[in-house]
């Protein structure tokens, strides 16, 4: 698979370059001393590095020995974890390897490990703008670099290296001096938990149930980077690349496994592999009463690796089919896309069949909806919350959990409310690659999704024809959840599975923002048409819809929220803001939020949409910002919120 890799302008800095740089106002080796950062402006990261051989020869022979050296002294943008000399030789020690044994296949990969290539326009990553999890931009072997703190004060790549020296600027990245160098993560995922010693009667669940064996797809091999594609509309309105989208570099596959240990399990009660089965089974067969007969029945308990035995839903309700880090779940970098003291909620399927979990902000799962005392000590101490990474494995996130995690009383008292699924969200691939929120990615803010993105996943939510595009584009400025957008474009037609919901009777709807460039579509759910084609072209100021601000009715919209719900329509909500403006979005009267039907659920299931343009044109994109599914016995009790 190629890799994403800056190289367009590949090419050793001359001097004459240099003296150009110094005319446009770069002063030579300029020190710019604020704290720990030094900046050195007209100097490019591999000068910088071979300029100080006692701390940094021995990874300048790495990368000159494969002609990586001059790369980084081309124009672009480079964030480096660059281990010492030190750090380099102990490497060497603990492997029984020296530099002579190393072929250029390895020392491209241990190369690649300690940097991170970014778009030109991008900026480098400082200490600053670090994450306790993951960073969002991938290094060169297509990993996400995970960083951490001891002390508050230290940071720690990967667990294991601490940043000696961070924040060294240079003309085309950032340098971070470590002591450690770094390895890729490992995939073999039954030694890796076996040595938790900590987790060691949940790792016995694993195993028996077979569920381990599950965690196997590492990387779509069906997909290759193609670089930049024409917008299939021909249209230059976004982006910087004159009508040109950007695809993703890589596509890997990856899982999250929840884990409680055993000191938490032993508060529960648990301090066996048998007590944990007991446990199991006095939950999930009163949850899911077994079928069939007497012995039908017996061979389920008896089977572990069947779907309905109760360990079996146990575990399973603890694994995600996407990748993902502590910091992931809720972003921060999200908060501004949210009125202040807003509970920001996400919505996750599980392996466990037709089940989900709720994640709010301070990575709480599964909050019960009428707990609402948040400052009482007792109820605190009941959260689930995601506590810490344990482990991170090449396709896999291990994450510790405090408490007890089970479906009971989940569909009752956490999902009996308005699901509100962002459209990224339900695709697992973006949270795994770390495309969700694309604004926040910085790197892909215009980005295509070819089919082949999607075409290796067994559980891939999306369908669609040949002549489908799919574009994933953000912004500041947009009137979204998340600042993103899902645009289907071309002659489309596509399916979208949702996660599975609750029996019940559910109103569903779909957010989006209305314009002149947007189409027409006919929608069906669960393979029936619904109602007639949505004209996306038809803002809400329509008198087919009939939006009026709040400001200019006596009372507040109330009446009019009624009228526009008996059109089929209603106003966008009160606690997401277009972020550039903080504005609330209910004001736009592009924001509509279009409800679909109302179904009846009688076990907990998925629902299939199916979007089919009306029109005979290439010129034309659905838009997507998010589904809400919403009980009609919530309805009289809903806010705009």
């Amino acid at each position: 698979m190629r890799k994403s890799k800056n190289n367009s302008f590949a090419g050793k800095l001359t001097v004459l370059s240099l003296c150009f740089a110094m005319l446009l106002g770069f002063n030579a080796c300029q020190d710019d001393v604020d704290g720990d950062i030094v900046t050195f402006e007209s100097i490019q990261v591999g000068t910088f590095l071979e300029n100080d051989p006692d701390q940094y020869s021995e990874f300048v022979s790495l990368l000159k020995s494969v002609d990586m050296f001059d790369l980084l002294n081309t124009y672009g943008v480079y964030t480096c974890f660059v281990p010492t000399n030190e750090a380099v030789r102990s490497y060497y020690a603990a492997n029984g390897l020296s530099f002579e044994q190393l072929n250029d296949s390895i020392r491209r990969h241990i190369i690649e490990n300690h940097l991170v290539s970014g778009k030109i326009g991008t900026k480098p990553i400082k200490s600053i703008d670090f994450p306790i999890g993951s960073l969002s931009s991938a290094n060169m072997n297509n990993q996400f670099l995970r960083i951490g703190t001891r002390g508050g004060s230290i940071f720690l790549v990967n667990d294991t290296a601490k940043i000696v020296n961070r924040d060294q600027e240079v003309h085309n990245g950032v340098i971070h001096t470590i002591d450690r160098v770094l390895e890729t993560p490992s995939a073999e995922i039954n030694d890796q938990m076996q040595s938790l010693t900590d987790f060691s009667l949940f790792y016995q669940a694993m195993s028996l149930t077979a569920m381990i064996d599950s965690l196997y797809l590492i990387e779509n091999n069906f997909y290759s980077y193609q670089g930049r594609i024409k917008d299939i509309k021909g249209s230059s309105q976004y982006g910087p690349h004159g009508g040109f989208m950007e695809t993703p570099p890589f596509c890997n596959y990856g899982y999250t496994v929840f884990m409680e240990s055993d000191e938490t399990l032993a508060r529960a009660g648990i301090t066996t592999l048998d007590e944990l089965i007991k446990y199991s089974e006095d939950i999930y067969y009163k949850l899911f009463p077994l079928k069939g007969n007497t012995e039908e029945q017996s061979r389920i308990k008896a089977d572990y690796t069947d779907r309905n035995n109760a360990l079996n839903r146990f575990i399973s309700y603890h694994i995600m089919d996407r990748k993902m880090d502590v910091n992931d779940f809720i972003n921060p970098k999200w908060e501004k896309c949210f009125v202040d003291g807003t509970i920001v909620r996400d919505y996750y399927e599980m392996m466990m069949p037709n089940s989900l979990i709720e994640v709010q902000s301070r990575n709480v799962i599964n909050k019960n909806m009428y707990d609402t005392n948040t400052n009482d000590p007792e109820q605190e101490a009941r959260e689930i919350k995601i506590t810490k990474n344990i482990k991170d494995l090449l396709n896999v996130s291990l994450l510790e959990i405090n408490n007890m995690l089970t479906y009971d009383g989940v569909e009752n008292n956490v999902l009996n409310k308005r699901l509100r699924m962002d459209m990224t969200n339900m695709i697992p691939e973006l949270s795994t690659n770390k495309l969700r929120g694309a604004n926040e990615a910085g790197e892909f803010p215009y980005m295509a999704l070819t089919n082949e993105f999607f075409a290796g996943n067994p559980r891939s939510r999306i369908t669609c024809t040949k002549e489908t595009q799919f574009q994933h584009i953000g912004s500041d400025t947009y009137w979204n959840l998340y600042s993103d957008e899902f645009l289907f474009c071309g002659k489309y037609d596509f399916t979208i599975t949702t996660p599975p919901i609750p029996p019940g009777r559910w109103e569903v709807r779909m957010s989006y923002t209305a314009n002149s460039v947007r189409g027409v579509a006919q929608m069906f759910l669960n393979g029936k048409p619904v109602g007639i084609p949505l004209d996306m072209r038809v803002t809400g100021a329509n008198p087919a819809i009939g939006w009026v601000a709040d400001r200019e009715t006596d009372d507040n919209g109330v009446e009019n929220d009624k009228m526009m719900r008996n059109r089929g329509y209603m106003k966008g909500v009160t606690s997401i803001l277009q972020a550039s403006s903080k504005t609330v979005v209910r004001t736009s009267s592009q924001v509509i939020r279009r409800i679909i039907s109302i179904e009846e659920v009688t076990e907990a299931q998925p629902f299939t949409l199916r979007f089919k343009s009306v029109e005979d044109r290439q010129d034309r994109e659905f838009m997507i910002d998010y589904f809400e599914f919403v009980p009609t016995s919530y309805l009289e009790i809903e806010k705009r919120d």
